[in-house]
């Protein structure tokens, strides 16, 4: 089915049309991410302002844990209670965001409503102060849950951009760099706008830096998310038909999850181990993100602008990492190169998790980058040379979906260290634990069967790239799996579903 036309112009047309839907997938990330880096200034705030509730004094000793509790917690496990909250929503609603856009035409207009949603929460927040801070912690996890709503409906534009595969894999390295961008922008606007404008001070002067990133964020985020879902990417049509006997969406997404995940277990053993072990290391990533702020800011005691700083490390960090892991992948067994890199992430999460010196803490982001950057493309080759040809837009959305199962597991492990032992640097050791148990899980994928019958699959790849442009199958890695709906038939045999069907859940770019 073709997809429908886009939405007359408005009074603003003859300035705002957009008729080039890469561009308004560029947008989207650009404002996706604007409105969700401000969480590194608002973080801290949060955490400063829930210490001075709870009547903790400022002390010279850096081991001096204030002892203090609000709402019956430590200052310090704020940031874990948020994730835990966030994680557990956006698990429950995933399933949802995926069914919206696979069983109905509203896949644009459920992003527009999460876009509005998204920045309404960010503008919200630039409100924050000694009175509001709880407030605002307690909706970020909707923000959270709209983020992913956002991601969801952009990756499932990605397929439909080109009919090259290797043109998809450009569009999408392109759409990473200006994530990049976005984040450097609002990072150093602020920190600019902040000091030169306002004279504010990193150490004493969070609330406004705060309230000025969030500014800066929702503005942007506002801009060109708007601009993208409502001029530039199109409506598109229902790409199943809800399954017999099932009227709910809700309950569609879910049998859709519980179907596959079963289906995986029966007939790809390695590939639900892999999907298994991946589920644990990602959330172990996720958690490491956002619990290190509060490491950061309560045993290390650094400012706003120091936690920017530790990301900007990491993030320019991650892009030789990210280079490296592509080549790993053609001297080294798949197998060899995920225990390197989990083993490396153990070492240096728990080396990180005693550090007492800022100047070492600004080392570990070098290494933390390092981490992430390595892992993120490895664990999406991986699963796509694993992926049986006719499958691989449906199983991605397993692979998402598995990012994301998880993701609350280690703040809630923090959460119990930190309450037990107040001491943020040795609960950081959880994401430790949840690489651990993902390196475990690993030891028992078998790789060789997995990519042998992966490769026997490979006449069974179809998509728009294969179709319209008559390819073989000479698919770069990272773009397996942006092909059209498949589905693993019982009894053993893979085998494509009706070629004029395609699926949304393209999210291979998911981690």
């Amino acid at each position: 089915a073709k997809p429908k036309p886009g939405p007359k112009p408005s009074v603003l047309a003859g300035t705002m049309s957009c008729q080039d839907e890469v561009t308004g997938f560029y947008l989207a990330g650009v404002g996706r991410i604007a409105g969700f880096t401000p969480m590194l200034f608002l973080s801290t705030s949060m955490l400063r302002l829930a210490s001075d509730a709870a009547g903790c004094e400022e002390t010279d000793d850096d081991d001096d844990s204030c002892s203090k509790r609000i709402y019956g917690f430590y200052p310090s496990s704020l940031l874990a209670i948020i994730t835990v909250l966030g994680g557990l929503l956006s698990a429950f609603l995933m399933p949802i965001f995926g069914a919206v856009v696979d069983y109905t035409p509203y896949r644009r207009s459920m992003s527009i409503a999460a876009m509005y949603i998204f920045v309404a929460v960010n503008a919200a927040q630039i409100c924050i102060s000694s009175g509001t801070w709880l407030i605002v912690a307690l909706i970020q996890p909707i923000a959270a849950a709209m983020f992913l709503a956002l991601l969801t409906t952009q990756l499932a534009y990605l397929p439909e951009l080109s009919t090259d595969q290797h043109d998809l894999v450009r569009i999408s390295g392109v759409s990473r760099a200006w994530e990049i961008l976005s984040v450097l922008f609002v990072v150093l606007s602020t920190a600019g706008i902040g000091r030169v404008g306002f004279g504010l001070h990193p150490e004493d002067g969070h609330i406004g830096l705060a309230r000025i990133a969030q500014t800066i964020g929702s503005i942007t985020a506002l801009l060109t998310l708007g601009y993208a879902w409502h001029y530039c990417l199109q409506n598109r049509p229902r790409l199943h038909q809800l399954p017999e006997g099932t009227t709910s969406i809700t309950v569609a997404g879910f049998k859709l999850v519980v179907a596959t995940s079963q289906r995986i277990y029966n007939e790809a053993p390695f590939l639900f181990r892999y999907l298994l072990g991946y589920s644990l290391w990602e959330a172990a990533s996720q958690g490491l993100i956002t619990l290190s702020i509060a490491y950061l800011v309560f045993q290390l005691d650094f400012s706003s602008s120091d936690v920017a700083m530790f990301f900007i490390i990491s993030l320019v960090a991650a892009i030789p990492a990210a280079l490296a892991s592509r080549l790993a992948v053609t001297r080294f067994s798949l197998r060899a190169s995920h225990i390197s890199v989990l083993v490396f992430s153990i070492a240096a999460t728990s080396i990180f998790s005693v550090i007492r010196s800022r100047n070492l803490a600004f080392l570990f982001g070098v290494f933390f980058g390092l981490s992430l950057g390595w892992l993120n493309p490895l664990q999406r080759y991986t699963f796509a040379s694993l992926v049986p040809g006719g499958q691989e837009a449906e199983l991605f959305g397993m692979f998402a979906f598995a990012g994301q199962i998880f993701s609350w597991a280690p703040a809630m492990l923090y959460l119990l260290f930190n309450e037990s032992t107040n001491s943020p640097g040795l609960a950081l050791v959880a994401p430790a634990v949840f690489f651990f148990l993902g390196l475990c899980v690993l030891f028992t994928v078998d790789f060789e069967v997995g990519q042998k019958f992966a490769l026997s699959t490979l006449d069974k790849r179809t998509g728009p790239a294969f179709e319209k442009a008559g390819l073989a199958f000479q698919a770069d890695p990272e773009t397996i799996g942006m092909e059209q709906a498949m589905s693993i038939v019982p009894g053993g045999n893979f085998r494509p579903r009706d070629s004029s069907t395609s699926t949304s859940l393209e999210l291979a770019e998911m981690g």
